[in-house]
């Protein structure tokens, strides 16, 4: 029994309808040749290759040219950040031109002096633990004489 696929088939001639013209393989390479020439007098490669070689280089320039933008924009920032500080400090110069009259100066080289002579306390503590650390850990006096 046929099958549905096999009817719809079955008019078709088995025949090859192709077939290859005539001295075709035979006038080939001719025929190749003449449409090289033909070719090479319509394309304008120049233009392509200039294209081809520009595309690179606009991209580079533009890459640097971001960079470039984005650096100056972060500066900028830092730069108007940096000003906001600046213009403190101004106000507080100012501040203390306008009202150092009210300062004592007695006042301000007493407050000085405390500060270098807890300072100097400071260090000298902080020297006497240095020693008796290195005296309890059985270090020769003489080396640490010597170190000082």
């Amino acid at each position: 029994m046929e099958t549905q696929s096999e009817q719809e088939f079955s008019g078709i001639k088995k025949e090859n309808p192709f077939r290859v013209p005539d001295n075709y393989f035979d006038n080939l390479p001719e025929n190749i040749q003449v449409n090289i020439h033909a070719g090479k007098k319509t394309i304008s490669m120049p233009v392509t290759r200039i294209i081809d070689y520009i595309k690179p280089h606009l991209a580079l320039t533009a890459a640097i040219l971001g960079f470039a933008l984005i650096g100056y924009t972060g500066f900028r920032y830092l730069i108007n950040r940096n000003s906001d500080s600046q213009i403190r400090n101004r106000e507080i110069a100012e501040y203390m031109d306008f009202y150092s009259n009210d300062v004592d100066n007695t006042l301000i080289i007493e407050l000085l002096e405390e500060q270098e002579q807890q300072s100097i306390e400071t260090d000298e503590d902080l020297s006497e633990e240095i020693i008796n650390y290195l005296l309890n850990e059985n270090i020769d006096i003489y080396t640490i004489a010597n170190q000082l």
